[in-house]
């Protein structure tokens, strides 16, 4: 912290966009200091150029050599999401492009070979990291930049068909454990906007027919979540029409009690693997909302109606508790 300057760790935010702030430095009593932040979605500084690829074709990964400044060269290393035996997560490298790459431009393109023959079993998801050369050996001790989560279907390729037949299967035995527990939407956009206590606006709206949409801010008792869109006529997109939310069976923020340990859910990666790897496979690989596999994804995943929903009161201040 200086005169000009103070970080500081934010708490959980439920709104989205610049959001004024105000600052004290003595508990609360006094806020000298006032701006404003912007709540939203960090680019990644690493890219993929493909992650639907076959293996054998020419891959592109391309970062911001800003990320590493004062290094001249980096090393691309894949890793991947795995659980070991006991049920504890990590992350294993499992894939290393060509020792010493100029960091100055940029990009490396590259030929991946596949690591193993097309079977059925889940996917695999992973990140890349462009780490530095000229610092310590140790990977714990040397800087990186990172690429988003993605599947790893360019390293290890599926059966499609196979896996997502599977998926689909078994999500619709155990749908009424989840299922019943998820939030009413709001009726409206305007409902959706001002229920901040509820609902934050999602910064990822790129659906065709939707202008909003919402995610709601509290896991279900079972752990769920609820996304809410909305069409340009302000009112709830439902039931079969594309463009409508999705359910979300392990919500963003779900916590474990067991989360030091390393098992139990985990926020954001825990629906990354439950909702968004899903959809990525059967909607996005298959390269279209309207494809056979991504229907089926919508039956295990449905939106949610607003029946029931009760918006929020004004607060009576006169009132004495």
């Amino acid at each position: 912290m200086s005169t000009s300057n103070a970080t500081c760790v934010t708490p959980a935010m439920f709104v989205s966009g610049v959001i004024d702030v105000r600052l004290s430095l003595d508990g609360g009593s006094t806020y000298p200091y006032v701006g404003s932040i912007v709540v939203g979605d960090q680019p990644s500084p690493v890219h993929l150029s493909d992650w639907t690829s076959e293996p054998g074709t020419n891959l592109a990964v391309t970062w911001d050599p800003a990320g590493l400044h004062g290094n001249d060269m980096v090393e691309i290393i894949v890793y991947e999401f795995t659980v070991d035996i006991n049920g504890r997560y990590r992350w294993e490298p499992v894939h290393i492009v060509p020792y010493g790459i100029v960091n100055e431009g940029g990009r490396f393109e590259f030929v991946i070979n596949r690591e193993r023959s097309v079977d059925d079993i889940s996917p695999r998801v992973g990140a890349i990291g462009v780490f530095t050369l000229n610092e310590a050996n140790s990977l714990l001790e040397r800087r990186a930049i990172w690429s988003e989560i993605h599947p790893l279907n360019w390293l290890y390729p599926i059966n499609m068909t196979s896996w997502c037949n599977s998926w689909i299967t078994r999500e619709l035995t155990e749908l009424n454990q989840w299922l019943p527990q998820r939030p009413v939407c709001p009726c409206t956009e305007r409902q959706a906007r001002r229920d901040i206590g509820s609902f934050t606006v999602s910064l990822e709206t790129d659906r065709p027919g939707v202008t909003l949409c919402v995610n709601s801010n509290i896991p279900s008792p079972s752990g769920a979540g609820q996304e809410c869109c909305y069409s340009s006529d302000g009112h709830l997109i439902e039931v079969d029409a594309i463009g409508a939310g999705f359910s979300h069976r392990q919500h963003e923020r779900v916590t474990s009690p067991n989360l030091s340990s390393g098992l139990g859910p985990v926020p954001v990666l825990s629906h990354y693997l439950a909702d968004t790897m899903p959809y990525l496979q059967c909607c996005v690989a298959d390269q279209s909302e309207n494809g056979q596999f991504c229907y089926l994804y919508r039956t295990v995943r449905p939106p949610k109606n607003c029946y029931g929903y009760r918006p929020p009161q004004p607060v009576d201040y006169d009132r004495r508790c």
